[in-house]
């Protein structure tokens, strides 16, 4: 299935996906003031969270340097010009996205809340749900049987 004339010539991503992850950390942030559960002892919680956060930053950053060495955006709203399959893209389709989650994880433990930890779960449920489909389903369109391959041959997450 190929895209048709007059398609719209991107993910239709209504939200731009880091601002779910950071809609959901200000959220939980906020209410992490009211409903405080401390995680761990905080000397191990702060460890945790700058090791996760600096993971989670390095995966996302080598995900966007594979798009720019692919000329490729990564702005939702713009076309895709290209499969990118290498870099981290070799063992995920959403590096960035699993990076972007990684970094929340390692801010959760930096807050050292689990109100903040908890509020991952919704964050992911709609990236899981409805804006990786949506940009899968895109992708399907453009690229056709090069995408499913792709798609077939690299997990979602890791």
């Amino acid at each position: 299935m190929r895209l048709q004339k007059g398609e719209e010539e991107h993910a239709r991503s209504k939200i731009p996906p880091p601002l779910i992850y950071l809609a959901g950390l200000i959220i939980s942030y906020l209410l992490s003031f009211i409903y405080h559960v401390a995680l761990l002892p905080r000397l191990l919680s702060l460890v945790l969270g700058v090791v996760l956060f600096i993971c989670g930053f390095a995966l996302s950053a080598s995900g966007a340097s594979a798009f720019r060495v692919n000329n490729t955006s990564l702005n939702t709203t713009i076309p895709v010009t290209k499969i990118v399959s290498s870099g981290p893209f070799r063992m995920s389709r959403n590096p960035m996205y699993l990076g972007l989650a990684i970094i929340y994880l390692g801010i959760a433990f930096l807050i050292n809340d689990l109100l903040v930890l908890l509020f991952l779960v919704p964050v992911l449920v709609i990236m899981n749900w409805d804006i990786i489909p949506r940009e899968e389903q895109y992708l399907e369109a453009k690229f056709g049987e090069e995408y499913l391959a792709y798609k077939h041959n690299v997990r979602r997450w890791f």
